[in-house]
């Protein structure tokens, strides 16, 4: 697993335009150098949550359809994407629900790293917007999901799945039922986050990218979270669990 960094925005230094370059050429340099490192660059998963869940995102999307570019060679084609609560509706920041100050506040990141308001740019907006990219030359992809996010809405992000889907997408969501926002930090060991492991791995697994306990190395956009498993839970459905039904997600 390699995790790729990425320049921040600054309140004189707005990095939209820059960030793509960063991780395109982050995969460029993971498939070039996976060998390295035990990896096979021909099984290449791009996983990303929240604002890195955005980078995944616009990053296996446009380099799917050939227009990705970092300055750095060729960008590969991903063969699956996994994306944890994204920020793909960068509009819906506008009616966040946020807790403490600024440094929460999803619209003023997205103006911090634009260099101004979403009025004030909006071609920049729809630069850094996942719908500027959906194609349905797409690998297949895994949206898991909290029931109750209001940094970055659920319901904003099931309406991207649902453009996804009706633009071609093989898109498996898998929602987590009564988690918030960064659920898996705050509560690592919740059942919850377990479930969010082992449907990764699994959908890993059937997409033949890993081997049961032996994750693929991918390419990881977000800084703190570690992500490597998980479990497919079927082509385009949308799985919502009870009590009972955990199990059965975490077979195999």
């Amino acid at each position: 697993m390699l995790s790729a960094d990425y320049r921040r925005a600054t309140p004189t230094q707005p990095t939209w335009d820059k960030v793509p370059q960063d991780v395109a050429c982050a995969l460029v340099w993971s498939t070039r150098n996976a060998g390295r490192f035990g990896g096979n660059p021909s099984q290449l998963a791009v996983l990303g949550d929240s604002a890195g869940g955005n980078l995944a995102t616009n990053l296996t999307l446009s380099a799917s359809s050939g227009k990705a570019a970092g300055g750095c060679g060729p960008v590969p084609k991903p063969d699956a994407l996994v994306a944890q609560y994204p920020q793909v509706d960068v509009a819906a920041t506008r009616e966040a629900f946020v807790i403490g100050g600024p440094d929460t506040d999803p619209e003023h990141l997205v103006e911090l790293y634009i260099g101004g308001t979403m009025d004030e740019h909006p071609d920049r907006v729809k630069a850094i917007s996942s719908q500027t990219y959906l194609t349905d030359q797409a690998p297949p992809t895994l949206l898991i999901e909290p029931e109750r996010d209001g940094i970055i809405r659920t319901d904003a992000v099931l309406g991207w799945a649902k453009k996804a889907e009706d633009a071609g997408v093989d898109l498996t969501v898998a929602k987590i039922p009564f988690a918030n926002h960064v659920y898996n930090q705050q509560a690592y060991n919740s059942i919850g986050n377990q479930a969010r492991r082992t449907i990764t791995q699994n959908y890993l697994v059937d997409q033949g990218l890993t081997n049961q306990g032996t994750p693929v190395p991918p390419i990881w956009t977000h800084l703190t979270l570690t992500l490597r498993h998980s479990r497919s839970v079927g082509k385009t459905e949308v799985a919502r669990w009870k009590r009972t039904d955990l199990r059965g997600l975490w077979r195999r």
